[in-house]
């Protein structure tokens, strides 16, 4: 049921069935295998999906259209290099996301039982942050537009802040049980270090940077490639699917690096511990 609900939303905003799909396969490969995680992931998730989708273009008329409008954009080979470095900078922007909801969530921990103050926490940071930040409020849909539109009245420095502020604060509140995900603040992220991308690289397409750091955040937040290269192409036009490709790829290396050093760490101290023990 929730993979079902998760997938009908995303189908209805993308326009299409299999982004939701993709994500549930992908989200649920840990806790189902073989014939079982098609039949109760992947199946209803189509399903659902497919029917938010007609539901959605019989009500508003529009289909598999962008949502964000760039200037049009001619892929080059060279935009596979420049690729590079900004899919890194949408990866540790997603790394940084989830370490900081992390570190939240053990920084909360001693309040789990007080659900009233861990609320209010979360709350008063978000309303500060809200209040100094406006564009950070709500889920990032329709401020990300907003964000495009002035995002060189906004500056390079603010378009950074902004994107940390928003990691911050969606970080916060759902280490504060306030309910609710997080691919919509990754993407307002995303979108702006992209945009900051271009403001101090000008001679390079905005449509690169911002697909490369949004599905580089993509990846690096969800672990499922796949999803995050459907999302992002349904936000900029497809003539940057081979720059989502590479920004896919680069993420999902860096994210599989950190994780074999984090494992590796991990183990040296299990064995660190061990001989200690047998020491003592």
């Amino acid at each position: 049921m929730g993979y079902g609900g998760l997938s009908a939303m995303l189908g209805a905003f993308v326009t299409n069935p299999f982004g939701g799909a993709l994500l549930s396969l992908e989200s649920a490969q840990g806790g189902a295998s073989g014939a079982m995680l098609y039949f109760w992931t992947l199946f209803p998730a189509l399903l659902a999906s497919a029917v938010a989708t007609m539901v959605f273009v019989g009500l508003t008329g529009s289909f598999m259209g962008t949502l964000f409008s760039f200037p049009d954009y001619v892929p080059g080979v060279k935009d596979l290099i420049v690729a590079i470095p900004f899919s890194l900078v949408g990866g540790v922007a997603g790394v940084l996301f989830m370490v900081m909801f992390k570190w939240l969530r053990r920084v909360m921990q001693p309040m789990k039982s007080h659900v009233v103050w861990r609320g209010l926490i979360g709350g008063l940071g978000m309303g500060i942050i809200g209040m100094l930040l406006p564009l950070t409020l709500f889920s990032g849909e329709e401020q990300t537009v907003e964000m495009i539109e002035q995002a060189a009245e906004i500056g390079v420095v603010m378009l950074i802040v902004l994107a940390l502020a928003k990691l911050f604060s969606t970080s916060l509140l759902l280490a504060t049980g306030w309910k609710g995900g997080y691919i919509f603040p990754i993407m307002f992220a995303g979108v702006a270090l992209g945009m900051a991308g271009h403001l101090l690289f000008p001679t390079t397409p905005v449509a690169v940077t911002v697909a490369a750091t949004l599905a580089g955040a993509l990846v690096a937040s969800l672990k499922a490639p796949l999803f995050a290269a459907l999302f992002t192409m349904a936000l900029v036009q497809a003539e940057t699917a081979p720059v989502v490709a590479v920004a896919v790829l680069i993420s999902a290396l860096l994210v599989a690096l950190l994780g074999m050093r984090e494992a590796r760490r991990a183990q040296a101290q299990a064995q660190a511990e061990a001989k200690n023990v047998g020491i003592s």
